[in-house]
Protein backbone atom coordinates (compact mmCIF):
# COMPACT_ATOMS: atom_id res chain seq x y z
CA UNK A 1 0.00 0.00 0.00
CA UNK A 2 0.99 3.57 -0.36
CA UNK A 3 1.79 3.82 3.20
CA UNK A 4 4.01 1.01 3.39
CA UNK A 5 6.00 2.42 0.10
CA UNK A 6 6.66 5.98 2.05
CA UNK A 7 7.70 4.08 5.13
CA UNK A 8 10.45 2.31 3.15
CA UNK A 9 11.40 5.32 1.17
CA UNK A 10 11.93 7.07 4.21
CA UNK A 11 13.65 4.18 6.07
CA UNK A 12 16.14 3.73 3.29
CA UNK A 13 17.33 7.52 2.98
CA UNK A 14 17.55 7.62 6.19
CA UNK A 15 19.84 5.04 6.02
CA UNK A 16 21.64 5.78 3.33
CA UNK A 17 22.24 8.96 5.47
CA UNK A 18 23.83 6.80 7.98
CA UNK A 19 26.31 5.16 5.97
CA UNK A 20 27.16 8.22 4.60
CA UNK A 21 27.84 10.07 7.83
CA UNK A 22 29.88 6.71 9.21
CA UNK A 23 31.74 6.63 6.68
CA UNK A 24 32.70 10.16 7.05
CA UNK A 25 33.35 9.52 10.45
CA UNK A 26 35.58 6.24 9.96
CA UNK A 27 37.36 8.29 7.47
CA UNK A 28 37.96 10.71 9.91
CA UNK A 29 39.17 8.14 12.44
CA UNK A 30 41.50 6.98 10.00
CA UNK A 31 43.18 10.29 9.36
CA UNK A 32 43.62 10.89 13.27
CA UNK A 33 45.19 8.08 13.51
CA UNK A 34 47.46 8.32 10.86
CA UNK A 35 48.29 11.34 12.39
CA UNK A 36 49.70 9.29 15.30
CA UNK A 37 46.88 10.58 17.98
CA UNK A 38 46.87 7.69 20.71
CA UNK A 39 43.83 5.75 21.62
CA UNK A 40 43.66 7.81 24.51
CA UNK A 41 43.08 11.30 22.36
CA UNK A 42 39.57 12.96 23.28
CA UNK A 43 39.23 13.53 19.93
CA UNK A 44 39.49 9.94 18.67
CA UNK A 45 37.44 8.50 21.37
CA UNK A 46 34.59 11.24 20.03
CA UNK A 47 35.21 10.10 16.70
CA UNK A 48 34.71 6.14 18.04
CA UNK A 49 31.64 7.54 19.86
CA UNK A 50 30.21 9.07 16.87
CA UNK A 51 30.66 5.30 14.71
CA UNK A 52 29.19 3.62 17.70
CA UNK A 53 25.90 5.69 17.73
CA UNK A 54 26.00 5.36 13.64
CA UNK A 55 25.95 1.14 13.93
CA UNK A 56 23.41 1.58 16.62
CA UNK A 57 20.61 3.89 14.86
CA UNK A 58 21.48 0.93 11.77
CA UNK A 59 20.38 -1.97 13.45
CA UNK A 60 17.73 0.37 14.63
CA UNK A 61 17.22 0.66 11.02
CA UNK A 62 17.52 -1.90 9.76
CA UNK A 63 14.85 -3.71 12.35
CA UNK A 64 12.53 -1.07 11.30
CA UNK A 65 12.96 -2.73 7.68
CA UNK A 66 12.65 -6.38 8.53
CA UNK A 67 9.70 -5.47 10.56
CA UNK A 68 7.69 -3.49 7.32
CA UNK A 69 8.48 -6.88 5.32
CA UNK A 70 6.70 -8.74 8.00
CA UNK A 71 3.75 -6.97 8.01
CA UNK A 72 3.95 -6.56 4.28
CA UNK A 73 3.17 -9.34 1.65
CA UNK A 74 3.49 -7.07 -0.89
CA UNK A 75 7.16 -5.84 -0.29
CA UNK A 76 8.29 -9.22 0.93
CA UNK A 77 7.61 -10.50 -2.29
CA UNK A 78 8.98 -7.70 -4.62
CA UNK A 79 11.82 -8.45 -2.36
CA UNK A 80 12.00 -11.91 -2.16
CA UNK A 81 12.18 -11.91 -6.52
CA UNK A 82 14.56 -9.14 -6.75
CA UNK A 83 16.91 -10.79 -4.24
CA UNK A 84 16.73 -14.17 -7.21
CA UNK A 85 18.54 -11.70 -9.20
CA UNK A 86 22.62 -12.17 -9.46
CA UNK A 87 24.26 -9.88 -7.60
CA UNK A 88 21.02 -8.50 -6.34
CA UNK A 89 20.79 -8.50 -2.07
CA UNK A 90 18.54 -6.85 0.29
CA UNK A 91 19.91 -3.79 0.29
CA UNK A 92 19.67 -3.60 -3.11
CA UNK A 93 16.83 -4.81 -4.08
CA UNK A 94 14.99 -2.33 -1.76
CA UNK A 95 16.55 0.76 -3.02
CA UNK A 96 15.07 -0.18 -5.95
CA UNK A 97 11.64 -0.59 -4.43
CA UNK A 98 11.57 2.83 -2.63
CA UNK A 99 13.55 4.43 -4.99
CA UNK A 100 11.01 3.25 -8.49
CA UNK A 101 7.92 2.24 -6.27
CA UNK A 102 5.93 2.12 -9.37
CA UNK A 103 8.36 0.19 -11.49
CA UNK A 104 5.74 -2.06 -12.61
CA UNK A 105 3.87 0.82 -14.12
CA UNK A 106 6.43 1.80 -16.56
CA UNK A 107 5.45 0.21 -20.52
CA UNK A 108 9.22 -1.01 -21.27
CA UNK A 109 11.98 -1.22 -19.10
CA UNK A 110 14.03 1.08 -21.47
CA UNK A 111 11.63 3.78 -19.44
CA UNK A 112 12.84 2.66 -16.31
CA UNK A 113 16.16 2.74 -17.24
CA UNK A 114 15.93 6.15 -18.52
CA UNK A 115 13.70 7.20 -15.54
CA UNK A 116 17.33 6.19 -13.41
CA UNK A 117 19.45 8.14 -15.45
CA UNK A 118 21.00 4.88 -17.09
CA UNK A 119 20.73 5.44 -20.46
CA UNK A 120 23.42 7.42 -22.60
CA UNK A 121 22.84 11.24 -23.28
CA UNK A 122 22.81 12.47 -26.72
CA UNK A 123 26.26 14.33 -27.75
CA UNK A 124 26.34 16.74 -29.79
CA UNK A 125 29.29 16.84 -32.57
CA UNK A 126 28.78 19.74 -35.22
CA UNK A 127 25.14 20.06 -36.29
CA UNK A 128 24.73 16.32 -35.23
CA UNK A 129 22.59 15.23 -32.18
CA UNK A 130 22.79 11.32 -32.47
CA UNK A 131 26.03 10.52 -30.91
CA UNK A 132 26.06 8.89 -27.89
CA UNK A 133 28.04 10.37 -24.69
CA UNK A 134 27.95 9.71 -20.67
CA UNK A 135 25.09 8.15 -18.66
CA UNK A 136 22.74 11.03 -18.22
CA UNK A 137 22.77 10.10 -14.40
CA UNK A 138 19.06 12.00 -14.03
CA UNK A 139 16.65 9.97 -11.52
CA UNK A 140 18.13 8.84 -7.85
CA UNK A 141 21.76 8.71 -7.28
CA UNK A 142 21.25 6.51 -4.23
CA UNK A 143 19.79 3.82 -6.57
CA UNK A 144 22.78 4.34 -9.16
CA UNK A 145 24.94 4.02 -5.93
CA UNK A 146 23.25 0.13 -4.99
CA UNK A 147 22.92 -0.79 -8.89
CA UNK A 148 26.78 -0.23 -9.40
CA UNK A 149 27.62 -2.28 -6.06
CA UNK A 150 25.31 -5.01 -7.38
CA UNK A 151 27.08 -4.70 -10.63
CA UNK A 152 30.46 -5.35 -9.13
CA UNK A 153 28.77 -8.16 -6.93
CA UNK A 154 28.40 -9.56 -10.68
CA UNK A 155 31.57 -9.29 -12.43
CA UNK A 156 33.39 -10.37 -9.32
CA UNK A 157 31.13 -14.28 -9.18
CA UNK A 158 30.53 -16.06 -11.98
CA UNK A 159 26.72 -15.76 -12.95
CA UNK A 160 24.67 -15.93 -15.77
CA UNK A 161 25.44 -11.54 -16.08
CA UNK A 162 28.98 -11.88 -15.57
CA UNK A 163 29.31 -13.67 -18.91
CA UNK A 164 27.75 -10.58 -20.82
CA UNK A 165 29.95 -8.09 -18.94
CA UNK A 166 33.35 -10.55 -20.42
CA UNK A 167 32.06 -10.73 -23.66
CA UNK A 168 32.03 -6.72 -23.94
CA UNK A 169 35.78 -6.28 -22.25
CA UNK A 170 36.66 -8.81 -24.70
CA UNK A 171 35.51 -7.12 -27.56
CA UNK A 172 37.61 -3.56 -26.58
CA UNK A 173 35.29 -2.11 -24.00
CA UNK A 174 36.57 0.00 -21.28
CA UNK A 175 35.49 -1.75 -17.99
CA UNK A 176 33.78 1.10 -16.62
CA UNK A 177 31.43 0.89 -20.17
CA UNK A 178 31.15 -2.89 -19.51
CA UNK A 179 29.95 -2.28 -15.72
CA UNK A 180 28.02 0.63 -16.61
CA UNK A 181 25.86 -2.32 -19.30
CA UNK A 182 25.60 -4.41 -16.02
CA UNK A 183 23.43 -1.67 -13.87
CA UNK A 184 21.46 -1.43 -17.00
CA UNK A 185 20.75 -4.55 -17.59
CA UNK A 186 20.35 -5.68 -13.81
CA UNK A 187 17.53 -2.64 -13.89
CA UNK A 188 16.05 -3.90 -16.91
CA UNK A 189 15.55 -7.47 -14.97
CA UNK A 190 14.68 -5.95 -12.47
CA UNK A 191 11.69 -5.02 -14.15
CA UNK A 192 10.98 -8.30 -15.63
CA UNK A 193 11.17 -10.04 -12.49
CA UNK A 194 8.22 -7.54 -11.08
CA UNK A 195 5.74 -7.56 -14.19
CA UNK A 196 5.85 -11.15 -14.69
CA UNK A 197 6.11 -12.30 -10.52
CA UNK A 198 9.08 -14.70 -11.55
CA UNK A 199 11.95 -15.42 -10.02
CA UNK A 200 15.13 -14.83 -12.14
CA UNK A 201 16.10 -17.37 -14.93
CA UNK A 202 19.27 -17.13 -17.22
CA UNK A 203 16.41 -16.66 -19.97
CA UNK A 204 16.17 -12.88 -18.86
CA UNK A 205 19.38 -12.09 -19.67
CA UNK A 206 18.95 -12.38 -23.20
Amino acid sequence: CPRDVSELQALMRRRAQLVDAKQAASNRLHSRRRASLGEHCPAVSSIEREIRFFDEELQSIDKALADLLKRSVSLETSERLLRSIPGIGRIVALTILSEIPFITSFGRAREVAAFAGLTPALKQSGTSLNRRGHLTKEGSRALRKQLYMAALNVVRRDNALRVSYEAMVERGKPKMVALCATMHRLLRISFGVLRHQSPFVTAFTK
